[in-house]
């Protein structure tokens, strides 16, 4: 590089670094700044040097950046952000593509507004002529349906929600071909409009047409999906494909397969049921990575990229999940995230973990056995605070089980009204080993091995209890009862008896109790030392 010095001028260095590639040696050259290479040069000098240093700059990273940017190639991005060049974007330019890096980084999805669940009645005004004269000749009539349904409306996403929220609204999820090992019906445009049934790749290039015709740059893209639950493998089973769209400088994931409808299993057949949703408009590429995976690498819109069998280990998340605004907290040898939750977790003994959730948002847990059957009373649920949850499983035996997390809001409503409705948030499986206790892998499996819960345990926050843990007492045992409670009075019930629980300096409660001959003991909590509500229940034995 030549001397910063200002005293002489070389136009032999000054030429040569006009025909190099040094933006630092031209962004010199190019200011009229004490010390810098261009401060004794005249101006045409410099304006010859800040054009080259304006035309390099964008060769280097302007165009780059927009290419890898627009492609998207958000590691190439992130890799051209990090060069030692990149000091010569602007302020303004870096700001913006970094700002792109941390939406398409973020957890919540980057146009959540749009995500109302609620399907745009404007899809009402495609009648069922133009439906009829689009399947006849797609080419030339599918442009009057959108033309028809986007009709007065510019914002984008709402152009693109119309567009989505008729394909879903319209179109059936072909179910006869779940049994066949590929997809030998017709999925071409004329074939989905005429029949309004189709399979992923039917849904998928219905919408990328539709959305071409609507001026938008979209994508099909073909890859794999946990959606459906169960074993997964990537073979055609799994086989999958969805779309992206371009919506400014930004790309955005749309599933109408997914929100068409969905499959409920039941004793292992599938079920189909027609059911609108907005749970895959613009989900972020965060939530997508969990069930989705792209053959491109590239269309996973991350600047790491995860490969199949980092995929293939994770724990099964749903849209719910990000939906009731849940984190993980806390879970046994791993640090706290989604991302290192693995599908299979292995224990010798109980199993547990923190997740937490929204105040009045309802958490809990089931455990099944490898025929799917629900195991009553092995997991535990406790609402530490008003934002935490600590759920605990205990596997029977060795052996694999899988585990399901449930969330959803409290009802609101009186003590006559309807329970809470909670939807599936997490599955993941349990792996018992030999290495547990056989004598209480034994116990476990002939009684129950948590209390049985009452609803006072969950609402209000605050409740928790530390033991006894096991769901059967035996009689003339004597029990050391540990608890948390924000009541002023803690009690045992059983037999018109009540047996009050010593409370310590830090607001927690116990006793050691002789277990009496009766068949339940029961806890509960009051104020006023009159009134008791039941928390939890033993079994006696």
């Amino acid at each position: 590089m030549p001397s910063s010095s200002t005293s002489t001028f070389n136009r032999a260095d000054f030429e040569h670094a006009l025909a190099g590639r040094n933006l630092d040696v031209l962004a010199s050259y190019s200011s009229k700044d004490s010390g810098s290479l261009g401060a004794n040069l005249n101006s045409a000098d410099r304006e010859k040097a800040a054009r080259r240093y304006e035309a390099l700059r964008q060769e280097l990273l302007l165009i780059p950046a927009s290419q890898a940017a627009l492609a998207p190639d958000l590691p190439s991005l992130a890799a051209l952000l990090a060069k030692p060049e990149a000091r010569h974007f602007t302020s303004f330019e870096r700001a913006k593509l970094d700002s792109a890096l941390a939406r398409y980084a973020a957890v919540e999805s980057p146009a959540s507004k749009y995500r109302t669940g609620i399907v745009d009645p404007r899809i009402s005004r495609i009648t069922k002529t133009q439906l009829s004269n689009a399947a006849r000749d797609p080419g030339h009539n599918l442009k009057a349906i959108v033309n028809a349904l986007l009709s007065g409306e510019s914002d984008p996403f709402l152009r693109i929600k119309l567009i989505h929220d008729w394909i879903a609204d319209t179109v059936t999820y072909d179910v006869s071909m779940l049994s066949k090992n590929s997809v030998t019906g017709q999925q071409d445009l004329a074939s989905v409009l005429a029949s309004r049934r189709a399979v992923c790749s039917g849904y998928a290039r219905l919408f990328e047409k539709m959305a071409e015709l609507a001026g938008f740059e979209v994508k099909t893209v073909n890859g794999y999906t946990k959606g459906l639950g169960g074993d997964f493998a990537f073979d055609v089973r799994n086989s999958h494909a969805w779309n992206m769209v371009r919506i400014g400088d930004l790309w955005y994931f749309i599933d109408t397969t997914f929100d068409a409808g969905a499959f409920d299993s039941d004793g292992g057949s599938a079920q189909y049921h027609k059911r609108y949703s907005t749970d895959y408009l613009f989900p972020s590429p965060f939530q997508l990575r969990f069930t989705h995976f792209p053959d491109n690498a590239l269309y996973q819109l991350s600047v790491t990229p995860t490969d199949k069998e980092d995929f293939k280990s994770r724990v099964l998340v749903s849209p719910e999940f990000f939906k009731n605004g849940l984190t993980v907290q806390r879970m046994p040898g791993a640090t706290a995230s989604l991302s290192s939750f693995a599908y299979l977790q292995k224990t010798s003994g109980l199993f547990s973990l923190d997740i937490e959730a929204p105040e009045k948002m309802l958490v809990d847990a089931s455990l099944f056995d490898a025929k799917g059957k629900e195991l009553e009373r092995y997991t535990f649920a406790s609402h530490i605070s008003p934002t935490s949850w600590r759920l605990i499983f205990a596997p029977p035996s060795t052996g694999r089980f899988k585990a399901r997390i449930f969330a959803g809001p409290e009802n609101p409503g009186n003590a006559d009204s309807s329970p809470s409705i909670l939807a599936g948030v997490l599955q993941f499986e349990l792996e018992m080993s030999s290495a547990g206790s056989k004598a209480s892998a034994s116990a476990r499996s002939a009684n129950p091995p948590f209390p049985k819960i009452y609803g006072r345990y969950h609402e209000p926050a605050g409740e928790l209890l530390e033991s006894p843990l096991d769901g059967s007492l035996a009689k003339g045992s004597t029990t050391h009862f540990f608890y948390h409670s924000k009541s002023k009075y803690v009690s045992i019930i059983y037999d018109n008896t009540f047996v009050p629980l010593k409370r310590g300096a830090d607001g927690s409660f116990s006793i050691d109790f002789k277990v009496p001959a009766t068949s339940a003991i029961k806890l509960g909590v009051s104020e006023d030392n009159v009134r008791y509500s039941i928390v939890l229940a033993w079994d006696v034995r």
